[in-house]
């Protein structure tokens, strides 16, 4: 395997750019001080994937309240939107999984991008299309469509019937921003508010 090293005394960066490119899902959109992110182990046995929004919950049996007595975990049915507590953040001490997702392991320390503090920008991947402006919606259920990434985004709400029982797969975010839409898929840019 050869490493490419540029033109042999050119340069190995052929262009600059001033607006930074799409990113991978769960980067922060730019560095910035208003990014007020929180340090939290992961709940999900099987680790969450980075980009997904969360819902935070008490650990039972600490030894100082107020210091690691809570986790994060992924949505589940009965979520609703005072439960969306942010979005998983991409950092460099991330795993990646047998089918290249990038996550935060089982009790690991994973950082989420608050919705309850100033807020900040973030890459999230769009279930389905995502309008510039409009509307988002966390997925907390996958009845409608397996498919569905359960703390993942999408620009609709998702519903239907399952066993004769009609179901809503998402919740409504009235405190995200919609910076830049994507097509299903793709990444889309969202800003929590605060």
């Amino acid at each position: 395997m050869s490493v490419y090293h540029g033109t042999k005394f050119g340069f190995v960066q052929s262009a600059v750019y001033d607006q930074m490119g799409v990113s991978l899902a769960g980067r922060l959109a730019n560095a910035s001080d208003i990014n007020l992110c929180d340090a939290y182990s992961i709940g999900e046995s099987n680790g969450v994937i980075v980009g997904r929004g969360v819902a935070l919950s008490a650990i039972s049996g600490v030894k100082k309240p107020g210091i690691n007595d809570k986790e994060v975990k992924l949505p589940t049915t009965s979520s609703v939107l005072a439960d969306f507590a942010g979005v998983l953040v991409r950092t460099d001490t991330g795993r990646t999984d047998a089918d290249g997702n990038n996550y935060m392991g089982y009790q690991e320390v994973g950082t989420v991008l608050r919705s309850a503090r100033v807020g900040g920008r973030i890459w999230v991947k769009a279930y389905d299309a995502i309008t510039t402006g409009g509307n988002i919606y966390w997925i907390i259920a996958n009845r409608v469509d397996a498919d569905q990434e359960i703390g993942g985004f999408a620009g609709s709400a998702i519903t239907g019937t399952v066993g004769g029982v009609s179901v809503t797969d998402t919740v409504q975010l009235t405190n995200v921003k919609v910076v830049a839409g994507a097509a299903a898929g793709e990444l889309a840019l969202i800003e929590l508010l605060g």
